[in-house]
């Protein structure tokens, strides 16, 4: 029903790749920026514990710090 939003967030990737004929050698950055978000946010009811009473909340996971990976692909 939408009753409940949160602000949304937005990360920046960067690929590039290089191929010729069977080699792809490539390289992936992951939140460039370094933002210290949320990567996803969840609406749902929850308990701690020792708890007794449960609540509703917004529920979230945060986003990874910067990454780099390469990669690098034969094919045959």
């Amino acid at each position: 029903d939408e009753s409940v939003k949160k602000e949304g967030s937005t990360l920046v990737h960067f690929g590039v790749s290089y191929a010729q004929e069977s080699w792809e050698l490539g390289l992936d950055i992951i939140n460039l920026l370094d933002q210290e978000d949320d990567d996803i946010a969840y609406w749902f009811e929850s308990r701690m514990i020792g708890e007794t009473a449960s609540f509703e909340d917004i529920h979230f996971h945060p986003s990874n710090p910067r990454a780099v990976r390469a990669l690098l692909k034969y094919k045959f």
